[in-house]
């Protein structure tokens, strides 16, 4: 099975620095974890699972057969 992550449609870029290296990253920094981890972001999970746990994730159909090898 499939699956996408749905986050905010208008993300303004900001940058950030990480060490010596400037990345990209949401202006709006915490609306974004917030999408991907849920309100209560701030509490530590113990169990996390990559494809029920985000409430941002839905199903996206499933692979083809043929596409089974390189996934």
């Amino acid at each position: 099975q499939r699956f996408k992550y749905v986050f905010p449609q208008q993300v303004t870029i900001c940058w950030a620095d990480l060490i010596d290296l400037r990345v990209p990253v949401p202006c709006e920094a915490e609306q974004h974890v917030e999408a991907n981890y849920g309100p209560s972001w701030r509490v530590p999970v113990t169990t996390w699972d990559w494809k029920s746990s985000p409430p941002n994730v839905v199903p996206n159909g499933r692979w083809g057969k043929l596409q089974w090898p390189s996934t």
